[in-house]
């Protein structure tokens, strides 16, 4: 910062404070502190940006939210480059996923959805309104199995349809 193009330098752990010593900016040579006894809020007309050569973590006590104003996407790796996204922890209750449509995409790696769940429902798929339709491509198999050596059961309260085209 510059006052009649003079720059006002601050020695470390010295703050420049509002109203009282809990609304401050601190720093040293390395690392900048906003600090409040309430909010902080970052407004600006066009874009605001959070770059980090290293890291970034956001944290909260109570919820975070991320959100658009409107019907604008939130985008989370979209640059193209190999990466893992995680959503959830083991120990997590509870990834919910809402939307009128939820789309599951994958390259060449494919789709893994497993459970460690040991009751009948550990997977459930579940359609409220229409019917669910396993397809492959030409040539490939869907394969219904257990771990036992014995042929499992499957049951049915409506119909299944088995189409074979033998060779």
């Amino acid at each position: 910062m510059s006052i009649g193009g003079k720059d006002i330098d601050m020695d470390t752990g010295k703050k420049l404070t509002w109203v009282n010593d809990n609304q401050s900016i601190s720093g040293t040579d390395s690392a900048v502190t906003l600090n409040s006894g309430g909010s902080i809020a970052l407004n600006s007309d066009t874009t605001t940006s959070l770059t980090s050569t290293t890291g970034m973590t956001l944290s909260s006590v109570g919820a975070l939210e991320i959100d658009t104003d409107g019907t604008a996407a939130i985008n989370l790796g979209i640059q193209d480059s190999a990466k893992t996204i995680t959503i959830g922890h083991d120990n997590s209750t509870k990834v919910d996923i809402n939307a009128l449509a939820v789309e599951l995409d994958a390259g060449t790696s494919g789709i893994a959805l497993s459970s460690t769940g040991t009751g009948s429902s550990a997977i459930d798929l579940v359609s409220t309104a229409g019917g669910i339709q396993l397809t492959t491509a030409v040539d490939k198999e869907v394969n219904i199995s257990n771990d036992l050596n014995d042929i499992g059961t499957i049951t049915s309260v409506g119909h299944i349809f088995v189409n074979s085209n033998t060779k």
